[in-house]
């Protein structure tokens, strides 16, 4: 009697399963600052700030995308950790690149924790409360995207092929996060930065899901490129091209579709500003402001007379 074999996935799937959970995970959070954003903006156009984070109605869900960031950024902490301390004997070096680099996202990721932390304690109502002004909390989310730019930027060097291209362009958009939050805690009345900084998280989390398709999944990979089956998903080098051409295809390939996401933001934000207008009863110049019935009725009375 044959012993029963645990079913593990393979490799490239588990990496395409964190890619997915991330990606939706960071486009529902831009998008859900999207709506609300043009939401107050729509309501009170004089009176709109812009917030880190926007409470729910409910009293007892007030708090609720605070604690669902605080879950899932201590999932990629714990993630990146559990990665950066898997040995293989696979791979050359006593320090492998890519372990350096998932500690190293593990710190940027320790961050935005901070600021969730920060927040979670300028809101509290009890001894613990830290009277932290919103600029001052943009200011550290700005840092904290920074840092991810930076390090992605690191990396896009370290690493080559398609590889380097992903990571490239994915601190693009972590570069336009932290230049919205900048605007941000400057002026935290500019609406532009503040849609601008959703859009930002929008696409990166598209892209995050691009590039794990692009470097995971054999039927998305470029034309002339492969995945080395004796390296992981992790490695640095774990996705190659075989010449000089495929490689300078798949680069160009990359960016074409980097622009198609832009595009799919853009028109997401569009039919996003749409709805929220539809909904709130918003006319085209002015700000919510419902129309008086009875008024309207008088003034078609004056009207009406000879």
């Amino acid at each position: 009697m044959q012993c029963l074999k645990p079913i593990i996935p393979p490799p490239e799937m588990a990496s395409l399963a964190i890619h997915t959970v991330g990606s939706v995970f960071i486009f529902c959070l831009g998008l859900w600052h999207l709506i609300s954003s043009f939401k107050a903006h729509l309501k009170t156009p004089r009176e709109y700030t812009a917030k880190l984070w926007h409470p729910l109605s409910s009293r007892f869900c007030k708090h609720l995308e605070l604690y669902i960031q605080l879950v899932g950024i201590l999932l990629a902490i714990s993630y990146n950790l559990a990665t950066s301390s898997d040995f293989n004997p696979l791979i050359k070096g006593t320090t492998p690149v890519h372990r350096l680099l998932s500690l190293q996202s593990a710190a940027v990721l320790c961050v935005f924790l901070i600021v969730v932390l920060a927040v979670l304690a300028s809101e509290s109502n009890g001894g613990c409360r830290l009277p932290i002004p919103g600029e001052a909390l943009f200011l550290m989310a700005a840092s904290g995207f920074g840092l991810q730019w930076a390090m992605l930027r690191a990396g896009a060097f370290l690493t080559s092929d398609i590889e380097g291209k992903c990571e490239s362009l994915l601190g693009a958009t972590a570069a336009l996060c932290c230049a919205s939050a900048i605007v941000l805690a400057l002026r935290p009345k500019a609406f532009v930065a503040d849609v601008a900084m959703s859009s930002a998280l929008c696409l990166q989390g598209l892209w995050f899901l691009q590039s794990g398709l692009s470097l995971h999944v054999e039927s998305f990979i470029p034309q002339g490129c492969h995945r080395l089956l004796d390296v992981p998903g992790q490695a640095e080098g774990s996705t190659q091209c075989d010449l000089d051409e495929y490689k300078l295809r798949a680069l160009v390939l990359l960016d074409l579709l980097f622009v198609v996401h832009i595009i799919v933001v853009v028109v997401i934000v569009l039919i996003v500003c749409s709805l929220v207008s539809r909904v709130l009863g918003v006319r085209r110049h002015g700000g919510y402001e419902p129309l008086d019935n009875s008024n309207h009725r008088e003034m078609v009375f004056v009207k009406a007379e000879p």
